[in-house]
């Protein structure tokens, strides 16, 4: 055999080798190489944004959502403004994104966002008829680089689950010192917000009769509750709420409640597609729960007093819990806060 030819062969066997790690290597993790292929399909998920009065966070925001995350695209981002302020829509143009504004002059503060947010889904699912859902985001939110691929991940299992109401961002107790595994992904009986998956099917069949002009979020959180739903949230979360003010929010809510959720950071990390075994059905994750509950590797805690020195949502224990059941990783040991007995012996027994 001829040189030339020796090269020939070992150049496609090089070849061939490395196509077959490739492949390999996309079977078990969600690369953004291969997200980038299924991104450019027409049914990419589409981004709404909710703003009124603060161009400053929004800017923030906006520069957050198109420099820190990897696969966002400009054409799939809406912004929906309340009112007209020149700044805020200047803003969205700098850019060069859509905006829309929805001029309310005769609600009051509260009932302005209600209706806003109404609004809003109604003109984006106008504006994109065959999307599925959206992405729902408020302008003072700051991003995960993995943010978009969280999402990519965990919304076709909405699909086929119908007892999945949404997929959030945002974990209520993801303080920096309770969490510890960034691929750790659960399911909770209680409706976080803050950078969550709207299904279009749920909204135009569902919560567009239920809505209030005022907390719409309890609107949802009732929703769910009465419907036995159940939305997936990530341990350490991928958005961060990073402003002090709003309608419903002050300096200390924000310190005390807000200022010290972890917000993943890490631009190496990429999930796998086991992450996401143990979620995929209420069937799945409760038997995952009890194995858990079995398993004396992992701490239990029954007691109020106990439980109450845990700085988490005491006085609303059902935010980010399942079944009365909220799961902590404090100092890197695995631990489960329990408020009702019942619960861990039906899981136990």
């Amino acid at each position: 055999m001829s040189l030339y030819h020796r090269r020939f062969w070992l150049v496609i066997f090089f070849s061939i080798s490395l196509f077959l790690i490739n492949i390999f290597t996309l079977n078990d993790t969600l690369s953004y190489n291969s997200r980038s292929l299924r991104y450019n399909r027409r049914d990419r998920m589409k981004i709404l944004v909710i703003c009124h009065n603060r161009p400053v966070e929004l800017n923030n925001m906006l520069h957050s959502l198109l420099n820190d995350v990897r696969g966002v695209n400009k054409d799939d981002i809406l912004i929906s403004q309340s009112g007209n302020n020149t700044e805020v829509y200047d803003v969205a143009k700098a850019h060069d994104l859509v905006i829309i504004q929805h001029i309310d002059t005769k609600s009051n503060k509260l009932e302005k966002l209600g209706l806003h947010f109404k609004w809003s889904f109604e003109r984006i699912f106008e504006m994109y008829p065959k999307s599925e859902g959206v992405i729902v985001l408020e302008d003072d939110l700051i991003f995960s680089p993995d943010f978009l691929e969280y999402f990519e991940l965990t919304v076709p299992l909405l699909k086929k689950d119908k007892t999945l109401f949404s997929v959030s961002a945002w974990n209520d107790n993801g303080y920096k010192e309770y969490v510890c595994d960034s691929h750790r992904l659960k399911r909770s009986t209680f409706f976080p917000g803050l950078g969550w998956y709207l299904q279009r099917e749920q909204w135009e069949y569902n919560l567009k009769y239920l809505w209030k002009k005022t907390d719409w979020d309890w609107v949802v959180r009732k929703y769910i509750k009465m419907n036995n739903m159940e939305v997936i949230v990530p341990e350490i979360s991928r958005d961060y709420h990073a402003s002090s003010s709003g309608t419903y929010m002050n300096k200390n809510l924000f310190i005390s409640l807000f200022k010290n959720i972890e917000l993943h950071r890490d631009i190496e990390f990429r999930w796998m597609k086991t992450d996401i075994e143990h979620v995929t059905s209420p069937v799945t994750y409760e038997r995952h729960m009890s194995n858990m509950m079995k398993d004396g590797a992992y701490k239990k805690i029954f007691n109020t007093n106990e439980i109450r020195k845990f700085k988490l949502w005491n006085h609303e224990k059902e935010r980010s819990s399942w079944r009365g059941i909220r799961e902590i990783c404090y100092q890197s040991e695995r631990m489960f806060l329990i408020d009702d007995i019942e619960i861990y012996n039906n899981l136990t027994n």
